[in-house]
């Protein structure tokens, strides 16, 4: 997966730049389904590569502990789409 936080390939600042983060941005997978959209619904909201980065900057399996109970059917198919594209 080259990509996930802290697996070895993992290089901080070129994902930085490519998201486009400030320093003072934490670089971190999302505790919650809030913020998992605040980043992937908002601020990568009109670029398809910053999106696909960001999702795959996490363990598939970690998608499972944030998102439980309600989940937006619209974040599904933005999620979708991005990796359709």
């Amino acid at each position: 997966m080259g990509l996930v936080i802290g697996t070895p390939g993992y290089d901080e600042e070129v994902v930085r730049r490519l998201l486009q983060m400030n320093l003072e941005e934490v670089l971190s997978a999302p505790r919650s389904q809030q913020e998992f959209e605040k980043y992937f619904c908002k601020k990568f909201a009109s670029d398809p590569y910053q999106r696909y980065t960001y999702l795959r900057l996490m363990e598939l399996d970690h998608y499972k502990s944030i998102f439980i109970g309600d989940f937006d059917s619209e974040m599904l198919i933005k999620i979708m789409e991005t990796f359709l594209l």
